[in-house]
């Protein structure tokens, strides 16, 4: 029996009318899937029902999954952080936000009432798609979660806007629409995302930078991050992981569009064929590319080292303009390029093994501290099989906020490792050596961010600096009037005695409090 599905956001004007469709069966249980309440019976319920927000979250979530696994190849066996590692809980509903959420175990949505309107984030599939891209980027690269710096969240929010659009793209009624329209290459609803809750934000605040969608067709160019403000007007180069993810998916659209321009014919299978090419490269790349301070870079670089084994380097000078765009320059080559020779003795084809003398010049190349363990992911860059090995350099930030007096967080730092083809048993660095006082310089300025923005939890309490909200027409009937800031992603914990900052969550929305009496 059929459901009602409204495949984009309920915003998207023209794009957004609910059908009918039969939905999508269930998982089996020896894959990733979802955790969700029992589902109701099978009917075209209206909007605005819990039904509908059940069939409508749970279509959207397995749309943004079966694209993946179609355009990566393979099937997802696991989450990086649910429990049971193969069940991921999803919420349609949460509570009362402005916001949806990653926490690792669960994706969640929520409603908030906008005067006689109830916005639901989960009935966007924009947003749940875009939270299921966190999810699979999580089981892609799950160091990404702990990375305190900039690029690392900003990639994550843009791997989340690429998931949605290709989510989008995939659905063949709305590619055609698109191809129809001629707006592939310009500003059109299958590039912006989360237009109804960027709606809602901005009734209750107009100048917050959220209260504008996110654009995947922008001219946002690439800018080091602690040069940018904490804060700006809507839509404005923030220092800001969602606000700055808009670079790459800037990158990643206008690859999309460039494919699409260079295609035979402009038909929607041709549209669908370049979306899915960028997207193979994307996923292939999150993978793959190796830790750094300049992520975007890094991911860009590895797209293009990836297409050389995957399409003979085809599509190798459009990644390369497309980044440009852009203001990041690839340069590919030299990326794993041999730079000097490791001590100790490497051995094992497919994967770099190291003996205990190589690993040890590893460790104090990174500068780590002596006995510390690092880290080590397998990766393939243009056919080459290499390791990373990494650590996570304590930075201390205090000084930048009274309430993080002793209180640490972590630089990831890495290295590529790869055995010389020439010299059995011998491996060499082929990357180049992180900078102590760049991560350091990074991570700082990231917290500084989240700070200014009370984005972290501490002694219970969050989100201090807070914004007045502008009473929406309507409302002056609620009980309180809501302020409006950016959501809590981050926390203060004990860990070994020290007092650390880590992650608690991805958000992607806003957050409202009640406070005064209207």
């Amino acid at each position: 029996m059929a459901i009602n599905y409204i495949p984009n956001d309920p915003r998207a004007a023209g794009f957004s009318i609910m059908r009918g469709q039969t939905p999508r069966p269930s998982r089996s249980t020896a894959r990733a899937h979802f955790d969700m309440p029992p589902s109701p019976p099978q009917a075209r319920y209206a909007r605005g029902t819990p039904q509908f927000l059940h069939w409508q979250a749970r279509e959207a979530a397995l749309a943004a999954l079966e694209m993946f696994e179609t355009v990566r190849g393979a099937p997802l066996m696991r989450w990086a952080r649910a429990v049971p590692v193969k069940r991921l809980r999803l919420d349609p509903d949460a509570g009362e936000d402005l916001n949806a959420y990653y926490t690792g175990r669960a994706v969640q949505f929520f409603h908030y009432p906008i005067g006689d309107t109830v916005v639901q984030s989960g009935i966007s599939t924009d947003v749940v798609a875009h939270e299921i891209g966190h999810a699979l980027l999580d089981a892609l690269w799950p160091e990404l979660w702990s990375a305190e710096f900039l690029e690392a969240g900003a990639f994550h929010e843009a791997f989340g806007d690429c998931v949605a659009i290709l989510t989008a793209l995939n659905d063949r009624a709305l590619r055609r629409e698109l191809v129809a329209s001629a707006k592939v290459n310009k500003t059109n609803v299958l590039e912006t995302t989360a237009e109804d809750l960027s709606w809602a934000i901005k009734q209750l605040e107009p100048n917050h930078n959220a209260s504008v969608p996110r654009r995947a067709h922008n001219k946002l160019r690439w800018t080091l991050p602690s040069s940018l403000p904490a804060d700006g007007p809507p839509g404005a180069l923030i220092a800001e992981i969602h606000s700055f993810g808009q670079v790459f998916s800037g990158c990643f659209y206008d690859l999309i569009g460039l494919l699409y321009a260079n295609a035979p014919s402009k038909t929607e299978a041709q549209l669908w064929k370049a979306a899915e090419t960028a997207g193979r490269l994307l996923f292939s790349a999150a993978e793959n590319a190796p830790m750094t301070l300049r992520l975007f870079q890094s991911v860009g670089r590895a797209m293009a080292q990836q297409d050389q084994v995957m399409f003979a380097g085809a599509h190798y000078e459009l990644i390369g303009q497309a980044f440009r765009m852009h203001n990041i320059l690839l340069g590919s080559s030299a990326m794993i390029a041999p730079r000097s020779e490791l001590a100790g003795k490497a051995a094992g084809r497919g994967a770099v093994k190291l003996n205990a003398a190589a690993n040890e010049d590893a460790r104090h190349r990174l500068g780590a501290a002596a006995g510390t363990r690092l880290g080590k992911r397998a990766v393939k860059l243009g056919g080459m099989a290499m390791a990373e090995l990494s650590h996570r350099r304590a930075i201390d930030l205090s000084g930048i906020a009274g309430f993080l007096k002793g209180v640490r967080a972590h630089g990831p730092e890495a290295i590529l490792v790869g055995a010389l083809p020439s010299r059995v048993g011998v491996a060499a660095v082929m990357s180049a050596v992180p900078d102590a006082s760049a991560t350091e310089q990074e991570v700082r300025a990231f917290v500084a961010g989240l700070a200014a923005r009370g984005q972290i939890k501490h002694n219970g309490a969050g989100n201090t600096v807070q914004r007045s909200a502008i009473a929406p027409a309507g409302v002056g009937a609620r009980k309180t009037r809501p302020t409006v800031g950016y959501p809590v992603t981050h926390r203060i914990a004990q860990r070994g005695g020290v007092k650390t900052l880590e992650r608690a969550c991805f958000a992607c929305g806003c957050r409202v409090h009640r406070g005064e009496k209207s």
